[in-house]
């Protein structure tokens, strides 16, 4: 399991990248927009579209994974957090694989819609013309399936915990 755990880390952390150069381009365009527009009385065409369609998509869908892996989904623990750690795994087990058949939902759902906005090049009208947006569709997905990737690898840890394998739980 430490094997795929390394794997997983190194794909993850290859998304965050790409989130995080999301945001740094982000905050340099919406910077640089509004510069421009109270500098030069000209704005950034498209700034506010890209700014909606793939930078904020990136940003909230992208990091699924990272949260997933460091257990940061909402939880709570006032009737659990006194049971043995044994007892504590098996019911994480349980809410990991909720979880996990959340995420594949998730995942098929946005991934189905994602192809069909590809099909059609769904685009956006803007003052400027039209905007192919259909590739940030791709975004949510992708962070579905590290998200996915991770609850199922969380269960399989937790399964392990739960009967004493290893008896490290998080």
């Amino acid at each position: 399991m430490k094997t795929l755990r390394h794997w997983l880390d190194k794909a993850n952390n290859a998304i965050l990248a790409i989130a995080f150069l999301s945001v740094a381009l982000m905050m340099v365009q919406v910077t640089a927009d509004v510069l421009s527009k109270y500098l030069f009385n000209r704005p950034i065409p498209l700034t506010l579209e890209a700014v909606a369609s793939f930078y904020m998509v990136a940003l909230i869908f992208l990091p699924l994974g990272l949260v997933t892996r460091d257990r940061g989904h909402v939880g709570v623990d006032l009737f659990t957090r006194n049971l043995p750690p044994r007892g504590r795994a098996a019911l994480d087990a349980f809410g990991d694989l909720l979880g996990a058949v959340y995420a594949a939902l998730l995942l098929w759902f946005t991934a189905a819609e994602a192809l069909h906005q590809t099909r059609i090049g769904e685009t956006w009208e803007t003052a400027f013309g039209y905007v192919e947006i259909w590739p940030a569709r791709w975004l949510v997905p992708l962070g579905c399936l590290t998200m996915l990737a991770w609850f199922l690898l969380l269960v399989a840890e937790d399964i392990r915990a739960a009967l004493g394998g290893d008896g490290q739980h998080a």
